[in-house]
């Protein structure tokens, strides 16, 4: 009888370890490269890299550069890279750079000090700071926390993101399932609508659950002009579903 409540005991106490959900996080590394398309002419290629960079220290990066008829016009290259970490089951933004090369170049480098709840801007030799709030994230650090919660169910998103002057509101919402035709196949996607609150112009995501829910294609609408970005190739992602 006492060796069976000790066994009751033990199961009761091992119960929360057995039925917990552990809280979705990304692939510690992957590569995924995108046509950038506009009216069917092809105007560059982006690659997306995420690498660790130290105890839960992570570095995503975005490089995109013209091809074809366009790099004749538009030389150079656009860089951005987020350096991030987990903050519990969320990201949190340590810092972010942008580099355009070329004759209209233009860097923009921010810095978070989470311990003061402000953000340092530099860009044209001139450095400001911005308060910001616990859960704010950067302007490229939003397409991984968009992949996270949509991966764990959510389906109505809104974040903060350290943009210029001021940090800015973004709303995404979950539109429903559709199937695409992809370089890698037939695949099974999610449909995100992403927007500013301000009512700037929005963009759709295709995410794909067998590909820890990254981008398989997205597509930009502004001004009348629809660009368009599908992936090519991945590395480092395991199918998840």
């Amino acid at each position: 009888m006492e060796s069976t409540l000790r066994l009751l005991a033990c199961l009761f106490l091992l119960l929360p370890a057995l039925t917990a959900t552990a809280a979705p996080s990304l692939p510690e590394h992957f590569v995924a490269t995108f046509s950038v398309r506009n009216h069917g002419a092809k105007l560059g290629q982006t690659r997306w890299t995420l690498v660790r960079d130290g105890e839960n220290r992570y570095r995503f990066e975005s490089v995109t550069r013209a091809s074809g008829l366009l790099s004749l016009f538009l030389s150079g290259e656009r860089r951005e890279s987020s350096l991030w970490q987990y903050r519990g089951d969320r990201l949190q933004p340590l810092g972010y750079r942008y580099h355009r090369s070329g004759r209209q170049g233009r860097s923009v480098n921010v810095r978070f000090d989470w311990e003061q709840g402000v953000a340092y801007n530099t860009t044209e030799g001139h450095t400001w700071k911005v308060e910001v709030e616990g859960g704010t994230l950067d302007k490229l650090l939003y397409l991984l926390a968009l992949m996270l919660d949509v991966r764990g169910g959510k389906t109505e998103l809104s974040y903060t993101i350290a943009d210029g002057g001021h940090p800015k509101s973004y709303h995404a919402s979950v539109l429903g399932r559709e199937t695409l035709s992809t370089r890698l196949g037939t695949l099974e996607t999610l449909k995100v609508s992403s927007q500013p609150a301000r009512g700037a112009p929005r963009t759709l995501l295709w995410l794909a659950p067998s590909l820890h829910y990254l981008p398989v294609q997205v597509e930009y609408r502004d001004q009348g002009e629809t660009t368009l970005m599908t992936l090519e190739s991945t590395e480092g992602l395991i199918a998840d579903e």
